[in-house]
């Protein structure tokens, strides 16, 4: 019998990682990213992190935000619609946070080269733009092909120490198993040296086989799995939960100033227990509006009522 993940709980698996650790939480837009392991890593106030990434959002802004990230690698930071992470912009125009700025595609490149066990990969994006100036020569250089003489960019692959994606399910043999968009979390993944993964539910593997094209990382891949419904607030999960608009902007707002960064995290995280005290806060009939309905795909359950007229 094959290796498989251990099944802990969301307090056991950020104690796995250790302050100094690189990170990487998949994400893309405001789309089934692991939140609830976001805050508790702000909870047990981690330090140090070094964050790899492409297409954040919010919860790398919050990382920041709260302290536990001291360099990153990324992409991109911003809210979609929005702008520009605000304390993260902060951070990096009071020059209290190393960053190293290349394109999502870039990143996920590397990534790619990762999980593919090769020390580098070719590319022909970034040619001709800005990437090579202000890159790091120890992660991005002009290559000439061996093959055809021609100039590409060589991106030197990432293996971060921990991997934390958010999936809707898990099998009790630790397959991992998806609906909608996988975007490169599974590049990400199978970069890491460790990975954990959190999920709305565990399920019967019958469930999961029978629909095999949605399992994205076989057990063997996986080293941790934590149950944590409603994970992904106030990201959406798709056929879970829609994304809870109201709370992205509140958070918005209130960062756009360090007492109101402090006031959101107090409130959200640090006054709060666990995950269910967090969805507490959060309130009962917030949470049930947010539920999708599995025949309309992201439109919840209440906005078909009031398309429809019944509400």
């Amino acid at each position: 019998m094959g290796k498989r993940p251990r099944f802990v709980t969301l307090e056991e698996a950020v104690d796995i990682v250790k302050d100094g650790s690189s990170i990487v939480c998949p994400s893309f837009g405001y789309e089934k990213v692991a939140f609830a392991f976001i805050r508790e890593l702000i909870r047990q106030r981690k330090k140090d992190l070094y964050l790899y990434g492409s297409g954040m959002n919010v919860d790398a802004d919050m990382l920041i935000g709260a302290g536990c990230v001291s360099k990153a690698e990324i992409g991109y930071i911003g809210f979609e619609n929005i702008g520009i992470a605000p304390y993260f912009r902060r951070t990096v125009e009071s020059k209290t946070l190393e960053v190293e700025d290349y394109s999502n595609f870039i990143m996920t490149a590397r990534f790619f080269a990762g999980a593919m066990g090769i020390p580098y990969i070719p590319i022909r994006s970034g040619l001709g733009s800005d990437i090579l100036r202000y890159g790091n020569p120890e992660h991005i250089k002009e290559i000439t092909c061996p093959f055809t003489g021609e100039k590409l960019l060589g991106v030197r692959a990432i293996h971060p120490d921990f991997a934390i994606i958010h999936a809707q399910r898990v099998d009790t043999e630790g397959n991992v198993s998806i609906d909608g968009p996988k975007y490169d979390n599974i590049e990400k993944a199978k970069s890491a040296k460790t990975l954990i993964v959190t999920c709305e539910e565990i399920v019967r593997s019958e469930m999961v086989r029978e629909n095999p094209e949605s399992t994205i990382l076989p057990s063997f891949l996986v080293d941790y799995v934590v149950e944590v419904p409603f994970g992904a607030h106030p990201y959406a999960c798709y056929k879970y939960y829609d994304y809870d608009w109201e709370h992205i902007e509140m958070y918005a707002k209130m960062a756009k100033s360090p007492e109101g960064f402090q006031e959101y995290v107090e409130k959200y995280i640090f006054s709060v227990k666990d995950n269910w005290n967090y969805l507490e806060k959060i309130g009962l009939e917030k949470i049930l509006r947010l539920r999708a309905n599995s025949s309309l795909g992201y439109s919840t359950y209440y906005e078909h009522l009031e398309k429809v007229g019944v509400r």
